[in-house]
């Protein structure tokens, strides 16, 4: 689908401030205990042998001025073999030769934390790839983005992968959260704030999760200045052009016809 993101970046504010976050987050989840990984026989001889042990997914902040979310992911990754998975693009598996990540529709801001930095980022089909060899064993990476949305209420949509032990979701409690995928186990606080944590366990690769945030701030922008409106004059100007180089192609066709019959 192309590059829908900004150039991946080394960590951000977003991240340092996200990670105690999620660090603190973990110690408390740590406890919940992980089910057995779901992947069928027939998925796993085609998928990269890669697990997913726990993707914990924290909405940082809700930007009612920027009508954005600033959301910060935190992944365990698990490769079960003897050996390292060495991403290979070019190799028999195609896209799927590479370390993938889902992201939601729309996502921009792409920054990621030291190590995902270390190796190449791609662009993927609902996401980003990394060239980041995974060694056996678990690995622990994070990143963050931001999602736009139009109104006061916005359904955060994402995909699963791989197989996944663990799914959490992280909303500020000052946001009403709901999904058809994902069940309120409790409410935490994690430094000043307090959030609903909504997980899921033993999820199938090729599913998707959805969570619908209500309540989002939200201050409506003069209507000139609205993205989609934007962009509808952008493609009207451009349409516009390209008729008027179109008339004055056939207007000087034309004009020369006419010169040739007078001509004669």
């Amino acid at each position: 689908m192309g590059w829908p993101l900004t150039p991946p970046r080394s960590p951000s504010r977003a991240v340092r401030r996200g990670a105690v976050a999620v660090a603190i987050a973990g110690v408390l989840l740590a406890l919940l205990p992980l089910p057995a990984p779901a992947q069928t026989a027939a998925a796993a001889e085609s998928a990269p042998p890669l697990e997913i042990g726990r993707r914990v997914i924290t909405v940082l902040s809700a930007d009612g001025e920027r009508h954005a979310l600033e959301i910060l992911e935190r992944v365990e990754i698990r490769n079960p073999t003897d050996a390292p998975f060495a991403p290979d693009p070019g190799g028999g598996m195609g896209p799927m030769g590479v370390l993938r990540f889902s992201l939601p529709r729309g996502a921009y801001d792409l920054t990621l934390d030291e190590r995902l930095s270390s190796a190449a980022a791609i662009p993927v089909d609902r996401g980003f790839g990394s060239l980041l060899t995974i060694p056996p064993g678990t690995t622990d990476v994070t990143f963050a983005y931001r999602v736009p949305y139009t109104g006061r209420e916005f359904e955060l949509n994402t995909g699963v992968v791989y197989p996944t032990d663990s799914v959490l979701v992280l909303v500020p409690e000052s946001l009403e959260a709901t999904s058809p995928h994902l069940a309120l186990r409790e409410t935490i606080p994690i430094g000043r704030q307090r959030y609903q944590v909504l997980g899921a366990d033993g999820l199938a690769a090729g599913q998707r999760l959805a969570v619908t945030l209500a309540g989002l701030p939200f201050t409506p922008r003069p209507w000139l200045l609205d993205p989609g409106v934007q962009r509808a004059i952008a493609a009207g100007l451009a349409a516009a052009s390209i008729a008027a180089v179109a008339a004055y192609a056939w207007w000087r066709r034309r004009q020369t016809v006419l010169g040739i019959a007078c001509w004669r």
